[in-house]
């Protein structure tokens, strides 16, 4: 993982990071692959982009889009943006944005636009992940409401929602799939 800090490059596992962790990706049945587990029509022609963890396949999509388009992308594929429970789901994020070379913050499924400052997972569910901090500018709080991971820092950011006369937020996004 590469992390920048006083403008040097610095390389550090996300071990370091997040802490040790017990929980270890789980082996994937003989029969379990890509195309037999995740909804290859939503990417056909980009395979590469789908990674297995535990019981999910995640598409890590490079196309750019406000956050809602982005949700309706998953759900249309009967899935969601992905929602990091664990902080070793967290660190294979990571691994993966890493190894894919995806450097701009991508949508994940996290928010609070329902009630300011009640962050809910995608499915409704509290946001129970505490360690992370997001990084706030105090002056546009009530209104960066929908949540990215940053490749750079490993932290979730608060962003706007949808795109202004001055600021796009198209950005890519991870959806999340049950196998």
């Amino acid at each position: 993982m590469k992390l920048f800090l006083f403008g040097t490059l610095l390389t550090v596992s996300s071990a370091f990071i997040f802490g040790k962790s017990d929980d270890k990706p789980v082996d994937k049945p003989a029969d379990t692959s890509v195309s037999k587990s995740c909804p290859t029509d939503a990417a056909p022609k980009n395979l590469d982009a789908f990674r297995i963890y535990k019981n999910y396949c995640y598409l890590f999509n490079t196309k750019r889009m406000v956050y809602a388009d982005a949700e309706k992308f998953c759900k249309k594929h009967k899935g969601t943006l992905a929602m990091p429970k664990e902080y070793a789901e967290n660190s294979f994020y990571m691994d993966a944005i890493d190894e894919l070379g995806i450097e701009d913050p991508l949508w994940i499924g996290i928010s609070d636009r329902d009630t300011e400052g009640e962050f809910v997972y995608a499915d409704g569910t509290e946001v129970t992940l505490k360690k992370f901090n997001f990084i706030v500018n105090p002056i546009l709080v009530e209104v960066q409401d929908c949540v990215a991971l940053e490749p750079s820092s490993s932290l979730w950011h608060r962003y706007r929602c949808t795109s202004t006369l001055v600021t796009s937020a198209r950005r890519p996004f991870i959806c999340q799939f049950d196998i």
